[in-house]
């Protein structure tokens, strides 16, 4: 019987309420892949849980490229970042 403490456990496909947004969630870390439900989204969620899978559990170098904002979240809003003062 394989020992279930050393086992990676599969990260969920998730949906971002706020957003409508499918998410992942890798080495702690919060991945967009689209609007929840889609095909798309879902060969998005396959792609990166094998990568990450096949990388042990850990970061693959693609994921290392990945932005959390791949794919855009509708409805929020930037907010301007104001350099501290000297």
């Amino acid at each position: 019987m394989p020992n279930v403490d050393s086992a990676i456990r599969v990260p969920k496909y998730r949906r971002h309420k706020p957003s409508g947004q499918a998410v992942v969630t890798l080495s702690g870390r919060d991945f967009y892949l689209g609007k929840w439900g889609t095909k798309t989204s879902r060969a998005e969620y396959q792609r990166l849980v094998g990568e990450w899978l096949a990388g042990g559990g850990g970061p693959p170098p693609s994921l290392e490229r990945l932005s959390m904002a791949g794919a855009p979240l509708t409805g929020c809003r930037s907010v301007p970042v104001t350099p501290p003062r000297s």
